[in-house]
Order: structure tokens, then sequence, then C-alpha cells
């Protein structure tokens, strides 16, 4: 009986080299994280902290409530202004505006010495230490109808503290883009656009950094705001604190 020999195996295949020069994709969500970092680094310059979610659903709704006896469809509208024991003034609504500035004081413990030299960061550098908290003076709401804009524009000729709390549909909010006459204290400079959502807070100051809102995206409020909003397509809530 002939013996058959065994056949040699076969070669085993080189393994194909890996490309390993070529970065993996990032996940969506690292990416938007990332956006938003280089965003939050933009608005650094001008003075500017975007606190993304802020207040929830909850929170917001029963804001609305509260603000909806005052509120209107057109034009400024004030929630609660003079000293306290006045009959305008509704502390609850300053003690929610200090509140907020004192988180934003905390905020800056993430800034360098020199950014907290710059003269957007100076008067809250002293809240930050403790030597000058900010306190909270008057309280206004502001409501925008469908397709509305706000044109560029600084609000004085000096600083103003402001805090503002989105309510309702999206909005793109611009900052840093230089005005048509600018006024000697303004901080422009390369725009920054961020999407403001509901919930969301914006510190800056209003009267040395210009800004705009270049459009409302229809659509995007939370469920609860086509029942329990304020009758418009957004608002917002303005805690501001003059010098």
């Amino acid at each position: 009986m002939q013996v058959l020999p065994l056949p040699l195996p076969l070669p085993l295949p080189l393994p194909l080299p890996l490309p390993l020069l070529l970065p993996l994709p990032l996940p969506l969500r690292d990416m938007a994280e990332e956006e938003s970092m280089a965003t939050d680094e933009g608005l650094l310059q001008y003075g500017v902290i975007h606190l993304r979610g802020a207040f929830s659903d909850r929170e917001q709704s029963e804001l609305c409530q509260k603000v909806r006896g005052c509120s209107r469809k057109s034009g400024e509208f004030c929630i609660s202004s003079g000293d306290p024991g006045s009959s305008s003034r509704r502390d609850e609504f300053h003690e929610l505006g200090d509140r907020l500035y004192a988180r934003i004081a905390q905020e800056l413990g993430r800034l360098r010495e020199d950014q907290l030299a710059e003269p957007q960061w100076k008067r809250m550098a002293l809240a930050y230490s403790g030597e000058r908290p900010v306190s909270t003076t008057v309280v206004t709401g502001k409501p925008y109808a469908t397709g509305d804009t706000l044109p560029n524009h600084t609000d004085l000729d000096k600083p103003l503290y402001t805090m503002s709390l989105a309510l309702g549909d999206a909005c793109d909010f611009t900052i840093g883009k230089k005005t048509i006459r600018p006024r000697k204290n303004e901080i422009n400079g390369t725009p920054v656009t961020v999407c403001m959502r509901s919930g969301d807070v914006m510190f800056f100051d209003g009267g040395s950094v210009p800004h705009s809102i270049d459009r409302i995206h229809n659509g995007t409020a939370p469920a609860f705001w086509t029942k329990d909003g304020l009758g418009v397509a957004r608002a917002i809530l303005l805690f501001r604190a003059g010098q």
C-alpha cells in the first residue's frame, strides 16, 4: 500500500498593516463637547460665560407662572426693581439673580491670573475673591415673536453686568462683532456665535460687549412652553447689576 506524503501547511497570511497615523473618528457626543469647549474659550475673551441647561423644564415652567402676570407680548417688561421693602420689588428674583452671579464667580476659578486682570473680568474677579459680591439691582423680561432678530449693539457707554436666562425657542446669539459706531468702552473682535437654548444662562457685560440675536429656531422650545409658556416664540429674563 502506497503512503501519500502529507501536504505542507499553507503559510499564514501576514497581518494587514494598521493605519497608525490615521486617528479614529470621535463619537458625535465627543465632537459636540469639543466644539462646546472651543466656543467657550472664544467667549472667555469677551468675559462671557455660558451655562448650558442651568434650569430644568420644571424650574422654567415655575418661573413662567411667577412672571406671567407682568409679562407682555412686545416690549421689555419689569419684573422687579427698587430698594428692599418697596412695592415694586420682588425679593425672590433678586435672590435668584444673586445666586446666579455667585455661580458665575465660582466659574472664574478656572481662569488664569492674567485673564482675571483683563477689563472684562475685573469686577467679577472682585466678586470671586469675595471682596465685592455682585448684587442684582433690576430684573426685567423681553419677549420675542417668531422671526424676530436683535441688531448688533451694546447697551451703554459703561459696564452693565447682565445675566440672561433663555426661555422657549432656541436662538443664535452672537458676541463680539464690532458695532457701526463703537463706544469708547466697547470690547470687540472675532465674533463668536452660540446656540442659546431654553434653560441656558448667559453672563456678559451688556454695556461693553456687542451682542445680537441672528435667528430664532422655531419649534425647538421644551414641551411645557406651548401650554405653560408666555405666549411668544421665546423670552429672556434679565438679571442686571449696575456698577
